[in-house]
């Protein structure tokens, strides 16, 4: 059965803080100074999500919210969806991204630093607390499944205790 609808693409950017900012720092410039500008050019050239993940150092202990270190050094994750990857990049050509969004990229970010920049289609599993995995007949089909892992798993445990 397709889907009407265009694939979304899903593009994700590491990124690295200034080494003379502390987390807080980065964090705060990120979320409350760039977030506020990008959102008008997000916007005008139709993407369809963006999203801030804010990351413990690699190396560092979990953050106070609990989370854990990357295996490489990246303070931060934005992630952008979009059904038009060309469309996408052409945005990074506007005269407001360059003069004021790439602009602003020098108060917070490592623009000496690779950045590691990933994308692919996006495939939701669970969506709103729901799943989303196409059909009612698949979900029945992997709730059955988790059903009878889930009482095997039980089982297997049960007899573990006893020989304890």
């Amino acid at each position: 059965m397709s889907s009407p609808l265009k694939p979304v693409m899903r593009f994700t950017l590491f990124a690295k803080r200034r080494e003379d900012l502390t987390p807080e720092q980065f964090y705060e410039h990120w979320e409350r100074v760039h977030a506020p500008l990008t959102a008008p050019w997000l916007v005008k050239h139709k993407v369809l999500g963006y999203s801030q993940i804010h990351t413990a150092r690699s190396g560092d202990e979990p953050s106070k919210d609990g989370a854990w270190p990357l295996p490489f050094v990246c303070d931060g994750i934005a992630e952008f969806d979009v059904d038009d990857m060309a469309a996408f990049s052409k945005a990074f050509a506007d005269p407001y991204y360059i003069n004021v969004i790439k602009a602003d990229e020098v108060n917070f970010l490592d623009t000496s630093a690779k950045l590691i920049r990933s994308g692919g289609v996006l495939r939701k599993i669970v969506d709103g607390g729901n799943a989303a995995l196409g059909t009612e007949e698949s979900f029945s089909k992997a709730e059955e499944e988790m059903k009878r892992f889930t009482e095997e798993w039980n089982a297997r445990e049960k007899g573990q205790t006893k020989r304890n």
